[in-house]
């Protein structure tokens, strides 16, 4: 998938340092060098995430209670394995969120900022299979679990993505426009 548009992780803002350096005789000079200081992903903390988790623990347990009592036991086990491939993906891919994080007002999106695509979402699904995959929180990059950097997705807030659909559009703040972004119209979209 080719697109024109930008990777949520290549906001950047520049910044001028002055300094002095020695030209080529040997003198000081001040010289003005430019740094371009990437914006970070603000992604949802670990103990959000394991919200999120037991949210959606508590509601895959809820179905299968409810298919226990519906079905008979010998065509149970078949729904058990189907049950959290269809609520996460379908959830992921139709609202890009599953309830726990639309009770936090989180989103699912990809590395640009979109709607992530079926196979994102499925790969998502079936990387969470991996036994150990709740703890990759506490040991890989920037609160992302495996499910999220394998498959190049973010769970952001919806302010977050807000921030940055607003950065990208080149629109600059307003007087109500307080936070921990404040100079967030300096940021600009990498080229």
């Amino acid at each position: 998938m080719t697109t024109d548009k930008k990777k949520i992780t290549d906001i950047f803002r520049e910044q001028v340092v002055t300094r002095k350096e020695r030209n080529q005789y040997g003198e000081w000079e001040t010289v003005e060098k430019v740094f371009q200081i990437k914006r970070p992903v603000d992604n949802l903390p670990a103990l959000l995430r394991l919200f999120h988790l037991f949210i959606d623990g508590l509601i895959i347990n809820g179905i299968y209670l409810l298919i226990l009592n519906i079905l008979s036991p010998t065509r149970v086990w078949m729904f058990m394995l189907l049950v959290p491939f269809v609520y996460y993906i379908f959830m992921e891919f139709y609202f890009q969120a599953t309830i726990g994080k639309l009770l936090t007002g989180s989103v699912v999106v990809n590395e640009y900022g979109d709607k992530p695509d079926i196979k994102s979402i499925s790969l998502r699904t079936i990387i969470r299979l991996i036994p150990f995959e709740p703890f990759s929180i506490f040991w890989v990059d920037g609160d992302r679990w495996w499910h999220d950097s394998w498959t190049k997705t973010y769970v952001i807030s919806d302010g977050e993505l807000s921030i940055i659909n607003r950065i990208r559009a080149g629109e600059k703040p307003k007087r109500t426009d307080v936070g921990k972004w404040d100079e967030w119209h300096s940021w600009q979209q990498n080229v």
